[in-house]
């Protein structure tokens, strides 16, 4: 193999690891309970939170929310799994209004529906 074949698999093993552990900025959109737990833990209040997010997380399976179609902005937004620090009688803590918004059926077309979010984001 020449020289140059040598660099040239190298360069492009180098982009494919770089591609592989590339991220892409997000935010975490907490929860009234995680809100709660966040509180105990730091003393801090925070809903809103800067997260690198990885190629290989399921977030990438979401479909686009109706409003970022309108928009032309690719918006994607994901469920995490309820924490089971959690009280389970307190229905309260797994209310997430600001995600439930970004999911608002805007398609007049389904008047049924429209101006509300698809049943697995009710509270």
């Amino acid at each position: 193999m020449s020289e140059l074949q040598v660099l040239m698999n190298k360069l492009m093993a180098d982009e494919a690891e770089k591609e592989k552990n590339r991220r892409v900025k997000g935010v975490l959109i907490r929860c009234e309970g995680d809100i709660c737990i966040k509180k105990k833990q730091s003393g801090r209040w925070e809903r809103y939170t800067e997260v690198a997010i990885s190629k290989g997380r399921s977030i990438w399976k979401s479909e686009l929310t109706p409003t970022s179609k309108i928009m032309g902005l690719p918006l994607l937004v994901h469920k995490q799994p309820h924490n089971p620090a959690w009280n389970p009688n307190d229905h309260n803590r797994f209310d997430n209004q600001t995600a439930t918004f970004l999911n608002l059926t805007t398609d007049p077309k389904l008047e049924e529906m429209w101006g509300f979010a698809p049943p697995d984001w009710q509270n």
